[in-house]
């Protein structure tokens, strides 16, 4: 698990709240893991105004949430999720965008702009993150 704050202010209880924060994570690393599938596929969201998910067309349609347990119970790998990618279409009120991982270490983030599947993985993923940003910013 990686995460991330924002730059820090000097304190003197600094490395104490340090350490209260790490011991809450690994306290609550049972929650991260039931969310992981038995093969190690991960898939994680966050909020992105830039999203345009796909008009209407004869694709089977999931909701954004429904789109996260599909992959979820029908994939192993970023590879096998990407490959299925175009097969759904994603509909949906809320805003979102996908960072999916696997236990290889392989990842890929998934938006939908313009009402378009973009995809970045590999070279294209210098950093395995998503922010409240298109991944491209």
């Amino acid at each position: 698990m990686a995460v991330v704050f924002g730059a820090p202010v000097e304190t003197n209880d600094h490395a104490d709240k340090a350490l209260a924060a790490a011991r809450e994570m690994l306290a609550r690393m049972h929650f991260f893991n039931e969310r992981m599938t038995e093969a190690g596929l991960v898939v994680a969201l966050m909020w992105l105004d830039d999203t345009q998910y796909p008009p209407a067309d004869a694709r089977p349609r999931l909701g954004v949430l429904e789109w996260i347990q599909y992959q979820l119970d029908n994939h192993a790998s970023v590879t096998e999720v990407l490959e299925d990618a175009e097969r759904l279409r994603v509909q949906g009120g809320t805003p979102l965008h996908y960072l999916i991982a696997d236990r290889t270490g392989a990842a890929a983030t998934i938006e939908y702009l313009g009402g378009r599947l973009v995809v970045h993985s590999g070279a294209a993923l210098e950093a395995a993150s998503l922010t409240n940003n298109r991944y491209d910013e």
